[in-house]
């Protein structure tokens, strides 16, 4: 590994970022701090991962543990392959490693911080979304299911745009002739 880098700071830097600091100046050089059973080596970044790259399987150890590693997402109310593609935009080169979408898990890999932030990332859109929401199932016994969500959607506006977009949704059932009708209160 070879490179030159000239860092400067405005203000003293406190130790516990001296690491994070290190990892950006190697990144810049295309190299990467690999952890290598409580010694650090410094490898060409495209070998990090696969060469020594630690497997994490909880944040909490990844977020204080320097280097390259590896760490295996469990997924709980979205689908790995859902995640692999909200992830494109912001994951590193090579930082989704393997997506398992029938045991629901996503294998990422980079530095710590790339790791961090990829997880993140999934934090933010693996919610249970229906958690909260209100359901209910109305027969309708005078009129069609869409007939009747149509004039509904006159009364209270369109579910898209209207006063109460996102607040009450109506979804005509046609085989059961029935509206499901979802709100979050």
């Amino acid at each position: 590994v070879q490179g030159t880098v000239t860092l400067q700071t405005s203000e003293p830097v406190p130790g516990s970022s001296l690491v994070s600091i290190l990892e950006s100046i190697l990144s810049v050089n295309n190299a990467a701090l690999v952890d290598a059973g409580g010694m650090f080596k410094i490898v060409p970044a495209d070998q990090a991962i696969r060469g020594g790259g630690r497997l994490r399987t909880a944040q909490g150890s990844a977020a204080q543990s320097p280097g390259a590693q590896v760490m295996v997402v469990p997924l709980r109310h979205i689908s790995a392959t859902e995640v692999e593609k909200l992830l494109a935009p912001f994951a590193p080169p090579g930082g989704v490693m393997r997506v398992d979408p029938r045991r629901g898990l996503v294998i990422l890999g980079g530095t710590r911080s790339e790791v961090a932030a990829m997880v993140d990332v999934i934090d933010t859109f693996d919610v249970d979304w229906l958690a909260g929401m209100s359901f209910g199932l109305f027969p309708i016994r005078s009129t069609a299911a869409k007939t009747m969500v149509d004039e509904l959607e006159k009364v209270f506006g369109d579910q898209s745009e209207g006063p109460l977009a996102g607040v009450v949704r109506f979804v005509p059932i046609e085989r059961l002739n029935s509206i499901l009708v979802i709100s979050p209160r």
